[in-house]
């Protein structure tokens, strides 16, 4: 096998591809690993993720880690008119910062989850607040991730949401 004019003799296992900020990645994955079943990957073509969040690198770096998994993201910087977003965008899920603008994340979530057009949609909320699971509890939120989040962390928030589908 060659790999940038290199030739070796891959050990029996899987390899992926990776693209990320326009330089590709060879990344082997053990079978073993899979077997355990450690990583986790979507493959879920078209599932819109809608993302709300006032700062612009983790909308972006967000949306690249999503868009790689085959899911289609919009971002919204603004919450002020959430449950019209969520009707123009039809997402399966929604990752919320608690610490928005205008309205704030606690109070997104809870009229999301008072609308009957949109109460049955996991709304998932973040932030660096140590209090985030009681708040995440107290206004019906489906989950929440605690900022710094990892993007295995990311990508298992969203794959338990989409086993429950």
């Amino acid at each position: 096998m060659m790999y940038q004019g290199l030739r070796y003799t891959p050990s029996p296992a899987i390899f992926l591809q990776i693209f990320l900020f326009e330089t590709f990645f060879l990344i082997e994955l053990p079978e073993l690993v899979l077997r355990n079943q450690s990583i986790t990957f979507c493959f879920y073509m078209n599932k819109c993720i809608l993302i709300f969040d006032d700062d612009a690198e983790t909308l972006a770096v967000s949306k690249i880690i999503l868009e790689q998994q085959n899911f289609q993201v919009e971002v919204r910087s603004l919450c002020d008119d959430i449950v019209r977003d969520i009707t123009d965008t039809r997402p399966f899920l929604i990752l919320i910062d608690l610490w928005m603008p205008e309205i704030g994340g606690e109070k997104a979530v809870e009229l999301i989850k008072s609308n009957s057009s949109t109460c049955h949609l996991p709304a998932i909320l973040f932030s660096a607040n140590d209090q985030i699971e009681e708040i995440c509890f107290r206004c019906g939120a489906n989950g929440y991730l605690k900022k710094p989040f990892s993007i295995s962390d990311l990508l298992d928030v969203i794959n338990s949401h989409l086993l429950q589908e």
